[in-house]
C-alpha cells in the first residue's frame, strides 16, 4: 500500500495519486490525460485554468490574426442558406466564434451551436458573446446536424494513449507513484492480447520508440461524420499522415507542454496547470470519417487552405490604410509562413448531402500524404 501524500500537493496531484492507488498502482495515460486536462474541478481546461492568446499559455490562429476567421465564414456562408447552422466543438474563450460571427450573414435564420465540455470555459464564452442571440450552447451532440461542423485544434487535446516498444513489442506507457520525491513516475506494461490500438503502428522501429496513438479522436470524428446529414465537417491541427507521423526517425513523438508560452515535454510536472497535446495522426481521422459515412472533402496545408480560400482578397480590403494593413500582413505571416502555423497545421474536410465540397481543399491537395 502507498504512504499518505502531503497536503501540500494540488487537488489534481491528489486525485492522480487516487486514481493510481484506486487501480494496481498503474495510470493508462490517457486516463491520466482525462483529470489533468478535462476534470471539472481540476483540470486545465475542465477547471478554465486555459487562457489563450498574448499573456497566455499558446496562440490559436484566431488569436494570431481574425484573417483565419474572415476566410472561414466565406467557407462556412454556402452551408447555411439551406437552414443550416453553425457547430464549432470546443469554442475556447469565445474568440473563433466572436470573429466568425461578424463575418457571417445576417439575413439568414442561423443558429451558432457551440458544444463545449468545460462549463468554466462556456461561461467565459456566454460572456464574451452576449451580443449574438444566435448563440447556443449544448449539453450534447445532436442526433442530426446540417450545415457546418468545426473544430479548431480540438483533436490535439482529446486524451490520448502513449506506447512504446519494448523488445518486438508494443507496451502501453502510464503513471506511477514513485517515493519519495519527484512522487510521479512513467511505466510501461504489455498491452492486452485483445488490444488492437497498435494496430496501425509499424513493427519495424527500433526498441525504445515512443509515440501516441488517439482512439478517442478517432471515436469523436467517426460519430460527427455519422451525425452530419448534409454540410461539411472541417478539422484545423498540428498533425501528419502516418507515415510521417510514425517515422522511424520520430522516435520520441509528439507531446508537448505549453505553458506562458513556453514548451516542454514534461506533463508530469505543474499538474492542472499546463496544455499537454500531441500532433494528429490525420491518416486515423480520414478513415474515421469515412467509417462515419462522410465523403472525404480533402487534406491540405493551413497556408494553401487560407490562399485557397482568398486570404489576398481578404487582405487587399485594408490596403488603402497603410497601418490596418501593415498589421493585417503581419498576421498573414504568421498563418501562412511555413516555419510558424503554414505547414505544420493542417485542414481535413468531409462533407454529406446535395452539397459540394468547401473550396479550400480545390488546390493542390496532400491527401497522397495520408
Amino acid at each position: 500500500m502507498s504512504s499518505p501524500v502531503p497536503h501540500c500537493f494540488s487537488d489534481c496531484q491528489q486525485a492522480i495519486f487516487a486514481a493510481i492507488d484506486a487501480g494496481d498502482g498503474f495510470l493508462p495515460f490517457d486516463n491520466f490525460l482525462t483529470l489533468a486536462l478535462h476534470d471539472p474541478h481540476y483540470g486545465y481546461y475542465g477547471s478554465g485554468r486555459v487562457h489563450f492568446g498574448n499573456g497566455g499559455d499558446f496562440h490559436t490562429a484566431a488569436t494570431l490574426s481574425p484573417l483565419f476567421a474572415a476566410v472561414l465564414a466565406q467557407q462556412i456562408a454556402p452551408y447555411l442558406t439551406n437552414a443550416g447552422d453553425v457547430l464549432e466543438l470546443g469554442a475556447g474563450d469565445g474568440t473563433l466564434a466572436e470573429q466568425l460571427l461578424t463575418h457571417l450573414p445576417t439575413d439568414l435564420p442561423y443558429r451558432y451551436l457551440i458544444l463545449e465540455t468545460s462549463a468554466a470555459l462556456a461561461a467565459r464564452q456566454q460572456q464574451r458573446l452576449a451580443a449574438f442571440p444566435q448563440v447556443q450552447w449544448l449539453t450534447a451532440l445532436p442526433a442530426e446536424h446540417r450545415g457546418f461542423i468545426l473544430a479548431n485544434e480540438v483533436l490535439d487535446c482529446v486524451p490520448f494513449r502513449l506506447l512504446q516498444r519494448v523488445g518486438d513489442r508494443w507496451h502501453e506507457r502510464g503513471v506511477c507513484r514513485q517515493e519519495p520525491a519527484p512522487w510521479l513516475q512513467f511505466a510501461t506494461r504489455p498491452l492486452g492480447a485483445s488490444d488492437t490500438v497498435a494496430d496501425q503502428l509499424p513493427t519495424t522501429v527500433a526498441a525504445g520508440y515512443q509515440t501516441e496513438v488517439s482512439p478517442q479522436a478517432a471515436a469523436l470524428v467517426r460519430t460527427l461524420a455519422d451525425c452530419l446529414k448534409e454540410g461539411c465537417l472541417f478539422f484545423a491541427d498540428y498533425g501528419f499522415g502516418r507515415n510521417e507521423y510514425y517515422h522511424p526517425q520520430r522516435n520520441r513523438g509528439t507531446l508537448l507542454c505549453y505553458q506562458q508560452q513556453t514548451v516542454d515535454s514534461n506533463p508530469l510536472a505543474a499538474l492542472g496547470e499546463k496544455d499537454i497535446t500531441a500532433h494528429v495522426d490525420f491518416t486515423a481521422i480520414a478513415e474515421a470519417g469515412l467509417a462515419g459515412g462522410a465523403r472525404f472533402a480533402g487534406y491540405v496545408t493551413q497556408a494553401q487552405g487560407l490562399i485557397n480560400g482568398g486570404i489576398t482578397n481578404v487582405l487587399a480590403k485594408d490596403v488603402g490604410n497603410t497601418a490596418l494593413y501593415a498589421r493585417a500582413t503581419a498576421g498573414a505571416h504568421k498563418l501562412l509562413a511555413p516555419h510558424e502555423m503554414g505547414e505544420s497545421i493542417k485542414w481535413i474536410g468531409f462533407y454529406q448531402g446535395a452539397v459540394a465540397p468547401a473550396t479550400v481543399f480545390k488546390n493542390n491537395d496532400i491527401s497522397h500524404r495520408l
